[in-house]
């Protein structure tokens, strides 16, 4: 009896999984599911030339729609799973649908983190995660006005850069408890969370204007 392999997540794990389930021989039924529209595609191009508008979404696809067709790997797309039943091997499909399967791989990737403030929900607050964000994004940049990013991390900087490139002035912000800058740093040299010195031992900082390193110490 032929068997079924559920992936739930269509991104870049859950595509390659599929991908590699019939690259080593796998005959038995293939499903990919995923929450987005969208096949898998890539997602750092969203931060930069996707979201200048210097990339067509189409590049941006991991595989074409015919390697799917090809391989008879079903592609449910638009589909958000909102339950997993492992001892009926039974994924629950937002609407009510149910589907059986074998084997079940969960590849749904991470989440945004975001700032524990009020008014995450107000107009022009946009989260980077999805096609869907980063054209939200753009429709918003065109039509002029200021950023204000969280510049904590490298997606960040990536977008901090693409929003210059399309002519939107952007602040920075941090999230509270982020990580922490020495005063005279420059904004792109991030700081280390500080972690206890050995008894005796005291922190040894480094030139003015760069972090101190919490790694780097004097006993």
């Amino acid at each position: 009896m032929s068997q079924t392999i559920a992936i739930v997540g269509a991104s870049l794990t859950g595509a390659s999984a599929a991908a590699t389930l019939r690259e080593d021989g796998f005959d038995g039924r293939v499903v990919l599911l995923g929450a987005e529209p969208q096949l898998p595609y890539d997602r750092p191009p969203l931060s930069k030339a996707y979201l200048r508008g210097g990339m067509p979404f189409e590049k941006t696809l991991l595989r074409p729609p015919e390697f799917y067709r090809e391989r008879n790997i079903e592609t449910r797309l638009g589909t958000r799973v909102v339950g997993v039943d492992p001892e009926k091997r039974t994924l629950e499909l937002q609407g009510g649908e149910r589907l059986e399967f074998d084997s079940v791989l969960i590849a749904t990737g991470g989440r945004n983190r975001r700032f524990p403030i009020p008014g995450l929900d107000l107009p022009g607050v946009y989260d980077l995660r999805t096609v869907a964000d980063a054209d939200r994004i753009r429709q918003a940049v065109a039509g002029g006005g200021r950023a204000v990013g969280d510049q904590q991390h490298l997606l960040a900087l990536k977008h901090r850069s693409a929003q210059r490139q399309v002519g939107a002035p952007l602040q920075d912000a941090e999230a509270p408890g982020g990580r922490h800058r020495h005063p005279a740093a420059p904004r792109h040299a991030h700081c280390r969370r500080p972690r206890p010195s050995p008894a005796g031992c005291a922190p040894v900082p480094r030139a003015p204007g760069r972090c101190v390193d919490p790694e780097h110490i004097r006993c």
